[in-house]
């Protein structure tokens, strides 16, 4: 899920710490996301970052390689929604990575449960199993969407997040101390 990256690149989180690549949000498929990002770019929220790595002698090149972040500007954010706003959506974007995080492993596990928990017990048990297995799973993976991708439960919402750190409010017009407060709710 971009979005999710993004919000824990706005943690320096993300696997490149606190920038995400240009391409990947690029890639994404998603209007809004990438939407956001313009405006974060228009306003100076958010900056392109260009980083030079040198891999060596290359046949016929430079040997170096060239990469385009996307890097959140902390001080313009913290003048956006305040000090003490910026602190609390700090701690309440961390709280949501880590549901995401715990939701999408659960799923993980419930789902190897499935291929390895039924194989090797009697066919109507593991028939029985296998059923509550997959029931648990699409109940994991609709609480999933609903949290995290559809947008159904707007308090929780990565899209809304990130509008929040972009824009300072939601689409729907809850400013930021509104949303963090859902959110730490």
């Amino acid at each position: 899920n971009i979005c999710v990256e993004i919000v824990r690149a706005f943690l320096g989180r993300s696997q490149w710490g606190d920038q995400i690549p240009t391409s990947l949000v690029d890639r994404s498929g998603s209007d809004y996301v990438r939407g956001l990002i313009n405006e974060g770019l228009a306003t100076g929220i958010v900056s392109r970052v260009t980083e030079t790595t040198y891999v060596g002698p290359a046949p016929g090149g430079s040997g170096v390689s060239v990469n385009i972040f996307y890097k959140f500007n902390e001080n313009k954010i913290k003048n956006q929604i305040g000090d003490v706003n910026y602190n609390k959506l700090i701690i309440s974007a961390s709280q949501f990575v880590k549901d995401y995080e715990s939701l999408v492993n659960t799923i993980r596990k419930t789902s190897k449960s499935i291929q390895t928990g039924y194989s090797q017990i009697p066919l109507q048990k593991s028939l029985d199993d296998f059923e509550k297995a997959v029931n648990d799973v699409n109940k994991n993976i609709e609480t999933f969407k609903n949290n995290y991708m559809i947008g159904v439960r707007e308090e929780t919402t990565c899209n809304h997040f990130l509008a929040v750190i972009i824009k300072g409010q939601t689409e729907a017009g809850k400013d930021s101390n509104q949303f963090i407060n859902d959110i730490l709710n």
